[in-house]
């Protein structure tokens, strides 16, 4: 699981518009990189919740959690299951990638919205609703996920107070128009990147949350 300190809070705005693949753009205004440490050690899936906590991603596969640790995970060549749960938050942005660019980047507190970075404005890729059960990997874009009434793009949500879970069953990898099932995959790691944003009035973005995890197939 993962999280790390929240600096500044507000509400996110966005609008979205179809492109030719089946995806969605999002328009995001341009978030700006929060000062201080980027990640701090995870909290146990039964700690209480810290006060600058916004998210936290646990992993599945085959129904049990997969340990985490120094932001690596390890594989079975198999579908799996990520687990997001979100603290005053309706939507999570994640990047995956074939390669660790902007896993380094995320880890050196770099700026990841500059006009030709995965997390800069009109890069998201949210299906509508019934999504599927997949992840775009794609350098140089986001995946959107969440739930805001009618649209969903989670396979499970659960709202308890002020705390949502999203759960999406990671079973194929979409890569532009190629679709490839986890298991006859041959890419040896996938990078992620996971960013929470919140909007001031103005549309002024800000960055909540970034965290990052490597995931190695067996």
């Amino acid at each position: 699981m993962l999280f790390r300190k929240a600096h500044i809070a507000a509400l996110l705005c966005l609008t979205a518009c179809a492109s030719h693949d089946g995806r969605t753009e999002v328009d995001i205004p341009t978030v700006l990189p929060s000062a201080g440490p980027v990640s701090t050690p995870s909290a146990r899936v039964d700690a209480p919740w810290r006060a600058d906590e916004r998210f936290r991603l646990r992993v599945e596969q085959r129904g049990a959690n997969v340990p985490v640790a120094d932001h690596k995970v390890t594989l079975a060549r198999r579908a799996f299951t990520l687990v997001f749960e979100l603290r005053d938050l309706d939507f999570i942005k994640v990047n995956a990638s074939y390669t660790p660019e902007t896993l380094e980047r995320a880890r050196s507190n770099d700026s990841l919205t500059n006009p030709d970075d995965a997390f800069s404005e009109g890069r998201g890729a949210a299906e509508e609703v019934d999504p599927p059960h997949g992840i775009f990997v794609d350098d140089g874009s986001f995946n959107y996920w969440g739930w805001d009434g009618d649209t969903h793009r989670c396979h499970v949500h659960e709202v308890r107070a002020n705390l949502s879970t999203c759960t999406r069953i990671i079973e194929k990898l979409r890569t532009g128009g190629e679709v490839t099932l986890v298991q006859k995959s041959t890419a040896k790691a996938i990078y992620v990147v996971v960013v929470a944003t919140a909007a001031r009035e103005g549309e002024t973005v800000q960055e909540l949350q970034r965290d990052w995890l490597t995931f190695t197939f067996q």
